[in-house]
C-alpha cells in the first residue's frame, strides 16, 4: 500500500509554520478495506514546516493494508505540539477531509488558526402575552470552517463520529439571553434548548442572544419580536340539543381576557346576540332540523390595535325516534313520526319479537310505514330503529294481543293481504305440543295413533 499526504503548514498569518504535531484518521466504507484507526501524533521535522503521512505506514494500514475509493480520511494539525489533540491549552489548529479516489498522492497545503467566533442560530417562538415563549437552538455550535490553497479546512469538535478537537466543544454555561423587559437569564446550557419566557405585557421587544466559546468568543443575535394580547375563541353545551328546546351555551374563551371589548354570536349567519361579556352565556333555541351553526366572534385590543377573532361552532340536532299505530284487518299499520335531527334518513329498521325472537324485521329509508298482522295471541314488542346522518335512537312499545290472531281476509298469520301496507312474513303458528300418555287396551295390536285435528280444552263445552 502507498497513498500519501503531504504540503506545506502555514500559521494564520500565511508565514511557514514549524514545530507543529498532526496526526491521521482512517474511516473505512468499503467492506474490503482495512479496519477504521488513528495514527500515532507525528512532529514537523525541526526547522521544517512540511507535514508527511502514508496509508501504508506501519501505525496505520501497513503495507499489507487496503483502501478503496469513497474510504474517508482525516488529518489534524496544531500547535504547541507537546500538547495532543483533545487539550483545552492549543494556540492554534486546524483539519482536512478527503473522500478518497483513485490517487496516490494528495498534496496539499495546510492552514493553522487561532480559535475563531462561534455561530449563532437561534429562533424564537411564541407571541402572546401570558403564553410561554421559546428561544430555540437551530444548529448553533463552535465549529468554523475556511478555504485555504483550494481546500476547506475546519475546526471542528467531531466528524466521523471521532472526537476531533475539545477547544471547539460549546461549554455548558455558554448562553446569555437578555429579553428585554429586565430578566436576563444567564450562563445557560445550549444542550438545554429550548430556553422559555413569559412575557407580562404586550410591546415590542429586542431579545439579544449571546453565545460564547471555549475561548471567550462570541457571537450574538438579535431577535426582534412583536408580542400582543391574544384570546381563543371557545364555545361549550350539554347535548342532547333538540327541537324547540331552550339550551345554555356558554362561552370558554381563553388568553388575556381583560382585552376583550365584546362579544357577538351569529346564529345560521343571522346576529342574534350582541357585545355579550366574554364570560357571559346565552339561551337559544332551535325549531327546523338539520345542522345548526354558531359562530363565536370575539373583539378585542392586542396591546396595539383593536382585533377580531371568529370562529365557528356546529350544532347536531338530536334524533328522537317515535311511532303511531293505527288498526288495520287483524293487525296494525305502524307509522314512524320521530323528529330527524340531521335528515335525511339513512334507514328505518321494524323488528317485532315474541318471546324473545325476532319474528319480523324490515329495514331501509322506504319504511316509513309497516303493516304487521299478529299470527297468534300473545304478547309482541315492536321495536322501531331511525338513523340520520349522525345518530341513531330506537323506539319500543309493548302489544298484548287476546283477539283476532289472523283470518283468511288478512292473508293468514304475519300477512297483510291485498292490503297497500309493507309487511314482513312471520313464523308460522307454533301449535301444543301432544303426550300420549298410556293406550289401555289389548284389542288393539298396533298402536300407532293418526292425529288428524286439535282442539283447545277451552272450545269444549265439557
Amino acid at each position: 500500500m502507498n497513498i500519501a499526504f503531504n504540503g506545506d503548514i502555514y500559521y494564520e498569518d500565511n508565514t511557514l509554520a514549524t514545530n507543529v504535531a498532526y496526526r491521521l484518521y482512517f474511516k473505512r466504507n468499503n467492506t474490503g478495506s482495512s479496519p477504521s484507526t488513528w495514527s500515532d501524533i507525528r512532529y514537523t521535522e525541526i526547522g521544517l514546516n512540511q507535514f508527511n503521512i502514508n496509508l501504508g505506514d506501519p501505525d496505520l494500514l501497513t503495507n499489507d493494508g487496503i483502501a478503496n475509493a469513497n474510504d474517508e480520511v482525516l488529518i489534524l494539525y496544531w500547535i504547541p505540539m507537546q500538547e495532543d489533540q483533545y487539550s483545552f491549552d492549543l494556540l492554534q489548529w486546524s483539519g482536512i477531509y478527503y473522500k478518497l479516489d483513485s490517487r496516490q498522492t494528495y498534496p496539499q497545503d495546510v492552514q493553522i488558526l487561532s480559535h475563531q467566533h462561534p455561530f449563532c442560530n437561534f429562533e424564537f417562538s411564541g407571541y402572546d402575552v401570558g403564553e410561554t415563549s421559546y428561544i430555540t437552538d437551530i444548529n448553533s455550535s463552535d465549529d468554523y470552517s475556511w478555504m485555504f490553497s483550494g481546500l476547506n479546512h475546519y475546526q471542528r469538535y467531531q466528524r466521523l463520529g471521532q472526537l476531533l478537537f475539545n477547544m471547539n466543544k460549546v461549554p455548558n454555561n455558554a448562553v446569555d439571553i437578555i429579553w428585554d423587559d429586565g430578566i436576563v437569564d444567564s450562563n445557560l446550557n445550549l444542550n438545554e434548548s429550548p430556553f422559555s419566557h413569559t412575557y407580562t405585557a404586550p410591546d415590542d421587544y429586542n431579545i439579544r442572544v449571546t453565545l460564547t466559546n471555549s475561548g471567550d468568543l462570541d457571537c450574538t443575535q438579535d431577535l426582534p419580536v412583536h408580542v400582543v394580547n391574544n384570546i381563543w375563541n371557545g364555545l361549550i353545551w350539554a347535548p342532547p340539543v333538540c327541537l324547540n328546546y331552550d339550551i345554555e351555551y356558554i362561552p370558554d374563551i381563553a388568553g388575556i381576557t381583560d382585552s376583550v371589548i365584546g362579544v357577538d354570536y351569529y346564529i345560521d349567519g343571522v346576529l342574534e346576540y350582541s357585545s355579550l361579556a366574554w364570560d357571559e352565556s346565552f339561551v337559544h333555541s332551535f325549531d327546523t332540523g338539520g345542522t345548526h351553526n354558531i359562530q363565536q366572534c370575539i373583539r378585542y385590543f392586542d396591546g396595539f390595535v383593536n382585533q377580531e377573532k371568529c370562529e365557528d361552532f356546529t350544532v347536531i340536532m338530536c334524533l328522537i325516534a317515535h311511532y303511531e299505530d293505527e288498526s288495520y284487518g287483524c293487525g296494525l299499520v305502524f307509522i314512524q313520526n320521530s323528529q330527524i335531527g340531521s335528515p335525511p334518513v339513512k334507514t328505518f329498521q321494524w323488528d317485532v319479537t315474541y318471546a324473545g325472537d325476532v319474528i319480523a324485521h324490515v329495514e331501509g329509508p322506504e319504511y316509513e310505514r309497516f303493516y304487521y298482522a299478529f299470527p297468534y295471541l300473545g304478547d309482541f314488542r315492536v321495536r322501531l330503529q331511525v338513523e340520520d346522518q349522525y345518530n341513531t335512537a330506537s323506539y319500543e312499545r309493548e302489544y298484548s294481543i287476546t283477539e283476532c290472531p289472523g283470518s283468511e281476509s288478512s292473508g293468514g298469520g304475519g300477512g297483510g293481504g291485498s292490503s297497500p301496507w309493507i309487511y314482513q312474513e312471520s313464523k308460522p303458528e307454533i301449535l301444543p305440543k301432544i303426550t300420549i300418555i298410556d293406550i289401555n287396551t289389548d284389542e288393539i295390536t298396533d298402536k300407532k295413533i293418526l292425529i288428524l285435528d286439535v282442539i283447545d280444552v277451552k272450545d269444549l263445552n265439557i
